[in-house]
């Protein structure tokens, strides 16, 4: 039976697997590898987690998408400090976690890493060489950023990603330069998916961004929930809105489907 919250499934048998390899700065890392059991070719797709790590949620849109038809790898970006994060973990533990980082990864280091991810799955001989992307929160900006400094990436989707405007007051040394002013270097077609209640980004956010696509002249499309906030796809919080999922979901397949076949 199809799943109400997934692509039609192509391939019913999957192979996931814990995979690791060289990261930025040659940096070993792990993630999470899952393909359709085949030879392929088949388009690829990083998953990027939310800023609680490579938990279930973010280890089942993995299998999902794999289960459309794609190759994914979901890289955990906090690997190098040997934490687990399983399930759910509270905002103290994770603003403590950043803390202990000293202030959490850097751009340059996701960057690294995305760029790294890409060429792993470039590389596979499953692959047909087009590599897309997903993030989701924290992990939506990663989407954005990673697609303004590559030129690997065939789509990238960000599903409500916050601080991609970023007030002066907001950058870091981790992360000096907001990643709307990077926007004239975005690569490759961008989706959004938002929800019309969140509180970051906002909906007037969303817009400014919307303007500045389309005075760059760059391939977008965007898709805002009514009824929906932040991570409503998340099926293991609160936040979650399920006829609001279902119909994001589809706007993932279909892109994907335009741009990675």
């Amino acid at each position: 039976m199809t799943s109400k919250y997934s692509a039609p499934p192509r391939y019913r048998g999957l192979i996931s697997e814990t995979v690791r390899y060289p990261g930025h700065n040659g940096d070993v890392i792990s993630g999470l590898l899952t393909r359709p059991m085949g030879e392929g070719p088949y388009g690829a797709v990083i998953v990027v987690h939310e800023a609680f790590g490579l938990n279930l949620y973010a280890r089942e849109c993995a299998r999902r998408i794999a289960e459309a038809g794609y190759i994914t790898l979901a890289p955990d970006f906090f690997s190098r400090w040997n934490m687990v994060m399983e399930g759910l973990i509270d905002v103290a533990e994770v603003r403590a976690f950043n803390q202990a980082m000293g202030g959490g990864p850097s751009d340059t280091q996701i960057i690294g890493d995305m760029e790294a991810s890409a060429a792993y799955l470039q590389n596979m001989p499953q692959t047909n060489g087009k590599v897309g992307s997903i993030g989701f929160c924290w992990g939506g900006r990663v989407t954005v950023l990673h697609a303004c400094n590559s030129t690997r990436m065939a789509g990238a989707v960000d599903c409500w990603g916050g601080r991609v405007i970023a007030k002066p007051e907001q950058l870091t040394p981790q992360m000096p330069k907001a990643v709307f002013d990077m926007l004239p270097d975005l690569s490759c077609p961008l989706l959004g998916i938002y929800g019309a209640d969140d509180y970051s980004p906002t909906v007037a956010e969303n817009d400014q961004l919307e303007v500045e696509l389309k005075r760059l002249g760059k391939p977008y499309e965007y898709h805002t929930y009514e009824g929906a906030g932040h991570a409503f796809f998340n099926f293991t919080r609160p936040n979650f809105r399920a006829p609001q999922a279902e119909e994001g979901w589809k706007e993932v397949y279909a892109f994907y489907e335009r741009h990675l076949r």
